[in-house]
């Protein structure tokens, strides 16, 4: 009887080793990769880049300093300074010229051209 008991206690610690694992390779890696990532973008900020906060706020970068940064938005240009962990997502200046350049060469191409109208038939 006792070794009965011995191994399901050796299940039990298994079950939960494999359970823990799934949970380290599912959840928590994948998290930290993306924190690391999200992180040396923080770090690479430049002026001009385009910034979205954990609030929602959209805006351009004026200044840089180690701790935040300041952004300008809105048409008043009002600036706001926040910390460099309220940063949700970046957008590279490099990466919004060439977007804007792609869309106005599409715009060009894609130009409907106008169709000749057809003269009504007056023949008696």
């Amino acid at each position: 009887m006792n070794g009965a008991g011995s191994e399901n206690m050796m299940f039990m610690i298994n079950m939960f080793i494999i359970v823990f694992l799934l949970l380290y390779f599912m959840v928590i890696r994948p998290r930290r990769k993306k924190e690391r990532e999200l992180e040396d973008l923080r770090k690479a900020i430049k002026i001009g880049d385009i910034v979205t906060t954990i609030g929602g706020i959209v805006g351009i970068v004026v200044s840089v300093k180690d701790d935040g940064l300041t952004i300008e938005t809105g048409s008043d240009r009002n600036k706001i300074r926040i910390k460099n962990w309220a940063i949700r997502d970046i957008e590279k200046i490099d990466d919004v010229v060439a977007k804007a350049k792609e869309e106005n060469k599409l715009e060009k191409t894609e130009k409907p051209t106008e169709s000749k109208k057809a003269k009504p038939n007056t023949a008696s």
